[in-house]
């Protein structure tokens, strides 16, 4: 399952037969249809690559919070987080992916890291 907000990405996305995607932004309200469609499809593994910040942009470290927690909640037992390139001069509050990996804490462990990619597996 892919979730990407952007209509005009979808129009370019590989499209399979056993692949499928929904079309809808992360945010407070999204939080009952993400966790469906976790449900519905059996969801075991989530793949997150540069996300996270956008997310936060959406509603703040509660909102990333909250999803991972939802992961959590649904059986998810690994994310693959590749997150963004380090920047000096970013004064975004999920910099890097060494911030990123903290919102993990409690929920997740990082069993993983290669270059700015960490594994989490459920605890």
């Amino acid at each position: 399952i892919g979730i990407e907000p952007n209509k005009q990405y979808l129009a370019h996305a590989v499209h399979k037969e056993n692949v499928r995607y929904v079309n809808m932004k992360i945010c407070e309200d999204a939080m009952q249809d993400l966790k469906e469609i976790i449900t519905k499809y059996n969801v075991t593994c989530v793949y997150a690559r540069r996300v996270l910040p956008e997310i936060c942009d959406a509603g703040g470290i509660k909102l990333v919070r909250g999803m991972i927690s939802l992961f959590n909640e649904c059986g998810v037992k690994h994310i693959v987080v590749e997150g963004r390139k380090c920047s000096k001069n970013s004064t975004h509050v999920l910099k890097s992916i060494e911030r990123e990996k903290e919102m993990f804490s409690g929920l997740y462990v990082n069993i993983h890291n290669y270059k700015n990619c960490s594994l989490f597996t459920k605890l």
